[in-house]
């Protein structure tokens, strides 16, 4: 009794049953994907370029500005970039230094519409402030200056405002009590040191007349 042959698959078999890959059709439908990732890095070079380009464009125009006319300019220009409210404040300083007080007071208060929540809101919200007073409108700057309360930061400066304000309407008896508030509270500060004289000159002058 013969032992039955075991089945076997011939080569030709085994390859017919194998999955083959169809290269025509996977590369219709991957070279449009290709396509879409190279112009997709291709953006983002181009935009990570124009971007350097730029931060070197506004730091070059910010460290050669040496007027406040040319600051001024580029806080309008690079309104977005960080330099821009840094160079609105610094071109008010300069104004107001320089006894344009019109200038500097719309540029204080184009910073505070432009930058509400900018740490340095309180120094344009002051310079206002000081240009407001320096424009005469003597009432209108004691109403700020009086917004500071006690424990902010600005309280002694405040009220050194305050008083100097009142020297100004002719209130002496106002102005001498603040500087006498202000020898009490801060004793030991430069804003004392100024409150004694400035209620020197005062007292003399109180004397005189």
């Amino acid at each position: 009794m013969s032992a039955s042959p075991s089945p076997t698959h011939s080569a030709s078999a085994s390859s017919s049953d194998s999955p083959t890959v169809d290269w025509e059709k996977y590369l219709r439908w991957s070279a449009p994907i290709i396509a879409i990732i190279l112009i997709v890095a291709t953006l983002f070079i181009w935009k990570q370029g124009r971007e350097t380009n730029l931060r070197t464009e506004v730091l070059n125009a910010y460290t050669q500005a040496d007027s406040a006319e040319v600051l001024a300019g580029i806080s309008e220009v690079y309104t977005n970039q960080p330099e821009a409210p840094l160079a609105l404040l610094q071109a008010a300083s300069l104004y107001y230094n320089d006894g344009e007080f019109e200038s500097a007071h719309d540029l204080y208060t184009r910073f505070q519409s432009l930058y509400p929540s900018h740490a340095l809101i309180d120094h344009a919200t002051w310079g206002a402030w000081m240009s407001t007073e320096s424009l005469g409108d003597l009432d209108a700057a004691l109403k700020g200056f009086q917004s500071i309360t006690a424990g902010q930061l600005l309280y002694p400066q405040a009220l050194l405002g305050q008083a100097r304000i009142h020297e100004k309407q002719s209130e002496a008896e106002k102005a001498l009590s603040l500087y006498d508030l202000i020898k009490q509270e801060f004793p030991d500060s430069a804003w004392a040191e100024q409150a004694r004289v400035f209620h020197d000159q005062l007292s003399v002058e109180q004397r005189r007349h």
